[in-house]
């Protein structure tokens, strides 16, 4: 009997064993399974979250890649009315401002305008310079002494068109070796030449020889040319008489 109480004692103690074997057991996987079950929620609701907030950076993506677009839009809108407005602009410029050879021509027209000339008269002047000139076949040629601020010269005038244009003129003076002033001007140096008619109008010509030069008087225009004469101190002017216009 005490044998089988023993017994019935150890086969209880094992059935306890193997119930909390099995309860830890239990347990264990339960753990698991309860861990496993959080993770992969906690997983999913992180990648839910990671989604949605790809979603929302892909939507103000394209909003601001909308914006850019626009704006872009807008600038090539802009550079396009600039380019045309630049292009109007350049043709402005071209209709209205004279090519650069033209502006000697142009301050001479102003100089003459400043001075009381006409513009009736300048443009008909202008729109007569095509046509074949009508001259005397006769020229008058004059050999002028100029003054220089070192020359003694008193009486430095020739005159044309009997005695109804005068003209005198200066340059500076010619130079020796040694650099000093000699009594004669400089043939290759700068020289000023003045025009007077007879009515008191005045015109000059100044500049390096040859030097060509018109005036107008009455119904005639007068061409001169001034050239260095051979004898130091002269000035060789030719004038002839043309209809005017």
């Amino acid at each position: 009997m005490k044998q089988l109480s023993t017994l019935g004692r150890r086969r209880q103690a094992q059935r306890r064993k193997l119930f909390w074997t099995v309860t830890r057991l239990l347990l264990g996987l339960a753990l698991l399974a309860f861990f496993a079950i959080a993770g992969y929620e906690s997983g999913r609701s992180e990648n839910a979250h990671l989604l949605e907030r790809q979603a929302q950076e892909l939507s103000e993506a394209d909003v601001t890649k909308l914006e850019l677009m626009e704006q872009l839009a807008t600038v090539e809108d802009r550079a396009a009315r600039l380019e045309s407005q630049l292009q109007s602009l350049r043709l402005d410029y071209a209709a209205n401002v004279p090519p650069a050879d033209f502006k000697p021509l142009l301050t001479l027209l102003q100089a003459r305008v400043r001075a009381g000339v006409d513009r009736e008269r300048l443009a008909f002047v202008i729109e007569q310079a095509g046509r074949e000139r009508n001259c005397l076949a006769a020229v008058e040629t004059r050999r002028l002494p100029m003054r220089t601020p070192v020359t003694t010269v008193l009486d430095n005038a020739v005159v044309f068109a009997d005695r109804r244009i005068t003209v005198s003129g200066e340059g500076r003076p010619a130079r020796d070796a040694d650099g000093q002033p000699l009594d004669w001007f400089d043939p290759g140096g700068p020289v000023t030449l003045r025009f007077l008619t007879i009515t008191g109008e005045l015109s000059r010509a100044a500049g390096r020889l040859p030097l060509v030069h018109s005036v107008i008087l009455d119904d005639r225009e007068w061409h001169f040319q001034a050239t260095a004469s051979r004898e130091p101190g002269y000035v060789e002017i030719t004038g002839q008489s043309c209809a005017y216009p």
